[in-house]
């Protein structure tokens, strides 16, 4: 909550530093490194985010190591494994919390949950996707065999899009919270 909510204070503040200047019509969505946040059916976090600083996955890490080998890891998704990696994370909660894991309706990154939130369509670039060492991008597709270790059905994940596709339009929520038009397009950043 408190990434959507620093994003509508930031929108909103460019918008009130522009008016005047003309309409704004599009917006174009980024954020840092990979981090996972576990949503219910409704789009409400069910967990706090786990942030890519967090290292606690360390035996997860291994575990993914040994069975995908980190320089294949390297070559699907341009890093190596670490602890602090969403796909240790996520096989961390899947030990850890079980039953939140299994209950849980979508798993987006931190780009993937504000696109969520400001278009209702949860979306994020291959970039993303692949810092979380779940999007193989030299077969541009997820990785069917991590995400089987996982038990994660790729249904759960964000919708991966090229940066600089148009993911909608803000939400009626969303154009209330930031001040602007429910016209405003958002496009998947990088």
């Amino acid at each position: 909550e408190d990434w959507y909510n620093a994003a509508v204070c930031a929108i909103r503040e460019v918008a009130n530093k522009v008016r005047g200047l003309g309409e704004i019509s599009a917006i174009s969505t980024s954020a840092q490194g990979g981090a996972s946040v576990l949503l219910d059916e409704n789009g409400k976090t069910m967990t706090p985010a786990y942030s890519w600083m967090d290292n606690r996955a360390t035996r997860e890490s291994e575990e993914l190591k040994e069975k995908f080998g980190n320089d294949q890891i390297y070559s699907r998704y341009g890093w190596r494994m670490q602890p602090n990696a969403d796909a240790a994370k996520l096989l961390w909660m899947k030990k850890n919390i079980p039953d939140i894991y299994e209950k849980a309706a979508s798993f987006p990154s931190t780009l993937g949950f504000i696109n969520q939130r400001l278009t209702g369509k949860t979306v994020e670039d291959p970039t993303c996707a692949a810092i979380r060492r779940l999007y193989n991008i030299k077969e541009e597709k997820m990785s069917a065999d991590v995400l089987e270790h996982l038990a994660l059905p790729e249904e759960k994940l964000p919708e991966t899009l090229p940066s600089g596709a148009f993911v909608g339009t803000l939400t009626a929520e969303a154009a209330v919270l930031t001040g602007l038009s429910e016209s405003v397009r958002i496009y998947n950043g990088a």
